[in-house]
């Protein structure tokens, strides 16, 4: 069967915008992997501080993240309705909303540092994980107005600059790293609080680049904003705000249950707890494929939508769908063939090899799953549909997903398998209803009727 040349075209532009977004996300991964290697090396106490704090960290920052997300597919509407006029006032509002907003996640995570006695840990711990997340926690100024750039120029259609700047910036992490945590080169020898150092001066440059590709790079030099393109304009604010914070919610559901999930392992014993966290981490990889294709699926519906043309959005939903789920199936065929070896690149340990075998199965099962839902949800994203995805998410994770898990593990003894069971059920039932939705949602034309130029 040969394919039309649109549907070739179509496919190409999803690889284009795609493929800079997963090697993109993979160095943010790394980020932490780096991180968690070097403070590791310091001792186990740094290691559970910097553990601890992260994971309150993380749920304050992907708040932050999700309101940016929303910048891409709104700046690919502007292009796509044929108001080139009003794209660079995206990039600018963006930094009006943002900004504020990241002081406040700044405030809020000083805050959880100051009463980090409140989690209970031990003296050291407490302390450690304390100056370490006011350090850090600076660092989501940066990052989300590092974000606000990295969106718009990635709605522009270029999600290359981003992926370079992110790796530069891995680079620099890595260095500084070795020279804060460790004390070498003349530096002082900051342990944990070197990491945060280095984590916060990193994304500095990285947010120092972004701005010097945005005004640097020829191809976009179309799109600089100029003075009156810095007037604040509260619809195009309200509209950001609309569909940006219910994609930040979207994350802390899912990120929170992945995060009740390890509390539940953990309760069933400390080598579960570890092959959980051998499994999560490979299940993480595949899934950065998926949000490549969910943050392209994101901007060409955003694109479509500003062209009023539904037809088009289903097409391009359609071919990002069908993409998603055959790459997602390579993963789950590679994960059911080697679910016995792949273990082993993190632990010797007969009976964590075992459990993480095990649930590498059940990994597999949720591969198609895990991307449908991702990318379901940057499509209806980009058609600006927010609101009822936010609650599909809560229901899936909160509703069905811990509380099956919860049933299969403890009442019928399944263990981390059954947890890892309800965690595959909350995906699919989230990857079916997001699925629905969007074939219903882009198939009513009232939607492409309202004035889409504020």
């Amino acid at each position: 069967m040969t394919l039309s040349d649109s549907t070739q075209n179509s496919f190409r532009t999803l690889l284009k915008l795609a493929g800079p977004v997963v090697v993109s996300q993979v160095g943010h991964m790394l980020f932490g992997f780096a991180d968690t290697l070097m403070v590791g090396r310091v001792g186990a106490d740094y290691l559970a501080a910097a553990s601890v704090a992260n994971s309150v960290f993380v749920l304050i920052m992907v708040v932050g993240l999700g309101l940016t997300f929303a910048i891409s597919p709104l700046t690919a509407e502007k292009l796509g309705a044929g108001r080139r006029d009003l794209v660079p006032g995206m990039l600018t509002n963006g930094l009006w909303v943002v900004i504020p907003f990241s002081l406040i996640l700044w405030v809020l995570t000083w805050l959880i540092a100051e009463n980090f006695d409140l989690l209970q840990l031990n003296p050291v711990l407490t302390q450690l994980g304390r100056d370490y997340l006011k350090i850090v926690g600076i660092s989501i100024i940066p990052l989300m107005i590092f974000q606000v750039y990295r969106q718009y120029i990635d709605g522009l259609g270029n999600t290359r600059p981003s992926m370079v700047i992110t790796w530069i910036g891995l680079v620099f992490n890595i260095i500084l790293n070795y020279a804060l945590i460790y004390g070498h080169w003349g530096f002082p020898e900051l342990k944990l609080e070197g990491a945060a150092w280095a984590t916060l001066v990193s994304r500095i440059i990285m947010l120092i680049l972004i701005w010097i590709t945005l005004h640097q790079v020829k191809s976009l030099a179309a799109f600089k904003p100029i003075i009156e393109h810095y007037r604040f304009s509260a619809g195009s604010a309200k509209k950001l705000l609309r569909v940006g914070l219910p994609s930040g919610f979207q994350y802390v559901f899912e990120v929170a249950a992945f995060s009740g999930a390890s509390v539940l392992i953990g309760w069933i014993g400390t080598k579960d707890l570890a092959a959980h966290q051998v499994a999560i981490n490979l299940a993480s990889l595949t899934y950065m494929a998926a949000t490549g294709f969910s943050a392209a699926g994101s901007i060409r519906a955003g694109f479509f939508y500003g062209e009023k043309n539904p037809a088009m959005i289903r097409e391009t939903g359609t071919h990002v769908l069908l993409m998603t789920a055959a790459l997602m199936s390579v993963f789950a065929l590679l994960f059911i063939i080697f679910r016995n070896w792949l273990p082993w690149v993190y632990t010797s340990d007969q009976t964590v090899l075992a459990v993480a075998s095990d649930l590498l199965l059940i990994a597999a099962f949720f591969q198609i799953s895990d991307g449908v839902q991702a990318v379901g949800l940057g499509l209806l994203r980009g058609i600006q549909d927010t609101r009822i995805p936010t609650l599909i998410t809560f229901v899936a994770y909160w509703i069905f997903g811990l509380p099956v898990g919860w049933w299969l593990g403890f009442t019928l003894g399944w263990g981390a398998v059954g947890i890892w069971t309800g965690l595959s059920v909350g995906l699919t039932v989230s990857a079916g209803l997001l699925t629905i939705r969007f074939f219903k949602i882009s198939g009513l034309k009232s939607r492409f009727l309202t004035d889409s130029n504020q």
